[in-house]
């Protein structure tokens, strides 16, 4: 099971959005330590892994910046930094390409 990452105007087919990554159901376990350190709204919508969620423009520059706090963390392990990392790629090409971000359960 995997939480799918999209960028488009939807997450439907008929709107050719971009599937940019996944998050495994193995890195919940990481998601929910991140959001018990850091207490961002991108964690918290992240670990409700069984619904579809939409961020938008506003959304996606507020977790940038949270992202960007947390990455500069003396106090993450290797596996929340590569999640961080992750996050940070996907929604910067969202804001490039001036899309919503989509989180699909499937």
């Amino acid at each position: 099971m995997a939480y799918d990452l999209i960028v488009g105007k939807s997450s439907l087919v008929k709107h050719q959005p971009d599937i940019v990554g996944s998050i495994e159901f193995e890195l919940y376990p990481v998601i929910t330590a991140l959001q018990n350190k850091f207490g961002f709204n991108i964690f918290t919508q992240l670990c409700d892994q069984f619904t579809d969620h939409t961020f938008d423009q506003t959304e996606l520059n507020q977790a940038k910046m949270d992202l960007y706090k947390a990455m500069l963390s003396k106090d993450i392990s290797a596996q929340e930094q590569n999640l961080i990392y992750k996050l940070i790629a996907v929604i910067s090409y969202a804001i490039d390409v001036n899309q919503s971000l989509h989180g699909v359960a499937d």
